[in-house]
């Protein structure tokens, strides 16, 4: 199988999980790839947007279902959820329509949002609208990118985009991957 049936077989469901573990390089690979051709860019929007809901809404059902758990307790006392959770209290349909959107929030704001009056069918529904939008945003980003390259180096060629993406997306995984390496040397 050739690197073009692979991306077409395989390539949504990595740009799904990408965005439900990591995020933004796993959706600017996305549009990276949908300028490249070598998948629709609508399909690429709804994958990332699945990915980065699903995430949200485990992460926010953890936090609401587990908050009791040692591990919880233990990531709630931590000063910059305490801090999101001063400012949350206020506002917390405004966050939670936002946070996506800021980085580093994106496990803290669900978590934070699990101790609020938020409900699981709000929290759903205004997630749901905000990851559509920015899936949208970050593929267009990607689109964007690739096209500033073309402009500025001339058209790309099929294995240049894949280059690129790969670039991106192991950009994206390099931080999970330098979290685990620490954890398990701390633990």
């Amino acid at each position: 199988m050739d690197l073009n049936a692979l991306i077409a077989q395989f390539g949504l469901i990595a740009l799904f999980l990408g965005c439900f573990l990591e995020g933004e390089s796993a959706a600017i690979t996305g549009g990276v790839l949908a300028h490249g051709g070598f998948l629709p860019l609508w399909q690429v929007v709804i994958a990332i947007a699945a990915g980065a809901w699903t995430a949200d809404n485990l992460i926010f059902y953890a936090g609401h279902r587990y908050r009791t758990h040692p591990r919880v307790i233990k990531l709630s006392q931590k000063r910059m959820l305490g801090r999101i959770l001063r400012h949350v209290g206020d506002h917390p349909y405004v966050v939670t329509a936002l946070f996506r959107f800021i980085p580093g929030m994106r496990i803290l704001a669900p978590l934070a949002l699990a101790h609020t009056r938020v409900s699981y069918a709000s929290y759903a529904a205004i997630t749901l609208v905000a990851s559509s939008l920015w899936a949208l945003f970050y593929a267009t980003l990607g689109q964007a990118f690739a096209i500033l390259l073309a402009r500025l180096y001339g058209e790309l060629e099929q294995r240049e985009v894949i280059v690129i993406a790969g670039t991106l997306a192991a950009a994206g995984l390099l931080p999970l991957l330098i979290r685990y390496v620490r954890s398990r040397k701390g633990g």
